[in-house]
Formats: C-alpha cells, structure tokens, sequence
C-alpha cells in the first residue's frame, strides 16, 4: 500500500500539471511549498488516474475552479 497524500496536494499538482509543468518541476515545487517528497512518478500517476476517471481529454478548468483559493492561500 503506497503513502496517501491531502487531496488539496493532488488537485495542486494536477493543476500544475494542466498548466504545463513536468513532473519533475511539481515535485519541485511542492517540496519548496508545502515541504513534502512526491515522486515525479505519483505526480504521473495521478493524472493518468484523473483522466481515466473522468474519461476525458486534458481539461484544466473544469475540476480547478476551488483550486483558486488553495493556490491563493
């Protein structure tokens, strides 16, 4: 069973991630944030999972608009 991450870590990566950023600079940017290890792989991982779910193509917005806050805060 592999380490559980705060939903709010994983919308912020996914977010990112629609935004354009590699994995590599998530996991960056969530070290430097938030002080937590996410390998570039969970990040990828993440968003093949998002994507199966939701059975659609890349849509950055849909499921972000609550992200405003989060990242503003």
């Amino acid at each position: 069973m592999g380490k559980r991450y705060p939903s709010s870590i994983r919308k912020y990566a996914l977010y990112l991630l629609f935004r354009g950023l590699s994995p590599k600079e998530i996991s960056n940017i969530i070290l430097k944030r938030f002080g937590i290890l996410v390998s570039p792989n969970t990040i990828a991982k993440w968003k093949e999972r998002y994507l199966k779910k939701e059975g659609k193509k890349e849509d950055p917005y849909k499921v972000f608009e609550d992200v405003s806050d989060f990242i503003m805060g």
